[in-house]
């Protein structure tokens, strides 16, 4: 599932949500830093796991946190602030001037302009 994540610096797109998980970061995502969205505009949410691991000979335990995206919000939260983000970086990066499109429709001008975040 496709996933959209709008960050200080622009909307970032992702494949699928372990491209997502790959490319954030934990500190960031514990911060607040990201909003995660489906390609409707329903909110979805981002996790951080924390697990830890036993290391032999007295070492310190080994903490590791791992990024999750959570499934949509079931009411489908659409966010006009995401769009009006969008449609504000799309305006300013690429210069494409878009007038109040549906949310489906600015991530297939972001997908155009900039493809997949890798």
């Amino acid at each position: 599932m496709t996933v959209l994540v709008l960050a200080p610096d622009g909307p970032m797109l992702f494949e699928c949500d372990e491209h997502a998980v790959a490319y954030l970061e934990p500190i960031d995502v514990q911060n607040g830093e990201y909003q995660a969205f489906d390609c409707d505009g329903k909110s979805r949410p981002l996790l951080v796991t924390t697990s830890t691991q036993q290391r032999p000979f007295g070492l310190r335990d080994l903490v590791i946190e791992a990024i999750r995206v959570g499934e949509p919000e079931v009411e489908g939260t659409r966010s006009h602030q995401a769009s009006e983000a969008i449609a504000q970086y799309l305006s300013r990066v690429h210069g494409l001037a878009v007038e109040t499109p549906s949310f489906a429709h600015l991530v297939d001008l972001l997908r155009k302009a900039e493809g997949f975040t890798r």
